[in-house]
């Protein structure tokens, strides 16, 4: 059996990046001086997959000129659409190229998930698509209200107060096991994965959750490449799941 494609989205505008991300795409923004975009390969690589498709939008000559620098290194396969749409109109447009199970996932988070794991699980249920779930780190301390109502007011003791620890709530990870199929529920260029298409396999009983447990982290904004960079500097990075 043939390992899937991995398609990566490379087009993220990453607003909240301030500078970093003004003339590059957010996965071309370095953690310990690599762009996110190798430490996501690394971890794919690191599991057997080595055909990766990057679907790329603005700057996205600059993907394709660090790719093109990396094809020595023996598993490096990109092709640069060019072409600037939502994210999931970029998706559809790969379509010639997704004839098979294939990985999506977008290009501005790490984690250490099991990747091997994952893909049987999806191959298990039969179902278009299987989405990895976590539950991120809470950026600050919680209080539980019992709240009341007054004129004018929002009021109440407070029952618990909660250190910064998980969140509760099931997110997703940006990181998918896909079918051909679900290329139906895009309907074009200006269709973003994550609204119709994903509501729409739900309604089907398309998506199938797939929990994890471990690390993972996302790089919105300078604190959270702060967090990724001293994470690489004390040696102990937890997505680092490679050698060398």
């Amino acid at each position: 059996m043939t390992q899937p494609k991995v398609v990566i989205l490379c087009g993220g505008r990453g607003e909240r990046m301030g500078e970093m991300a003004a003339e590059r795409p957010k996965p071309m923004v370095e953690v310990g001086g690599q762009p996110l975009l190798w430490h996501i390969m690394k971890h794919y690589e690191r599991h057997g997959h080595r055909h990766f498709v990057l679907a790329v939008g603005r700057f996205g000559s600059l993907v394709q000129d660090y790719v093109n620098g990396l094809t020595n290194i023996g598993f490096v396969q990109g092709e640069n659409t060019g072409w600037t749409t939502q994210n999931g109109g970029r998706v559809k447009r790969l379509a010639p190229y997704l004839t098979e199970t294939f990985f999506l996932a977008w290009g501005d988070g790490v984690t250490d998930l099991d990747l091997g794991t994952m893909l049987s699980f999806h191959r298990s249920h039969g179902k278009l698509c299987t989405v990895a779930t976590v539950q991120p780190p809470e950026r600050f301390g919680g209080l539980e209200i019992s709240w009341c109502n007054a004129p004018g007011y929002n009021f109440g003791p407070v029952r618990e107060f909660r250190e910064r620890g998980r969140s509760d709530q099931w997110i997703n990870a940006g990181i998918f096991v896909c079918e051909p199929g679900v290329l139906g529920y895009v309907e074009g260029d200006g269709t973003q994965w994550e609204q119709a298409p994903m509501h729409r396999l739900v309604e089907d009983g398309q998506l199938m959750a797939f929990a994890h447990d471990g690390f993972w982290q996302c790089m919105d904004t300078p604190r959270d490449r702060r967090v990724l960079e001293e994470l690489w500097a004390s040696g102990n990075a937890p997505w680092k799941t490679w050698e060398g």
